[in-house]
């Protein structure tokens, strides 16, 4: 995820780059919220999207 400002995003600036073979490093990411009773149904659709990418990319989410 990346945080740009919005002229950079509309002024199509942005350059698309390809690493063919490049392996991405495992990284851990913990997401701590209140519980799934008191989750902003965003929040957890966030944390899901996040959970699901993350699955598909090294087959390892806990």
């Amino acid at each position: 995820m990346a945080m740009l400002p919005k002229s950079m995003i509309d002024s199509d600036d942005l350059v698309e780059v390809t690493v063919e073979g490049m392996v991405p490093r495992t990284r851990i990411m913990y997401a701590y919220y209140l519980g799934r009773r008191h989750a902003q149904s965003q929040i957890r659709h966030i944390i899901d999207y996040i959970k699901a990418r993350n699955a598909k990319l090294s087959h390892t989410v806990t």
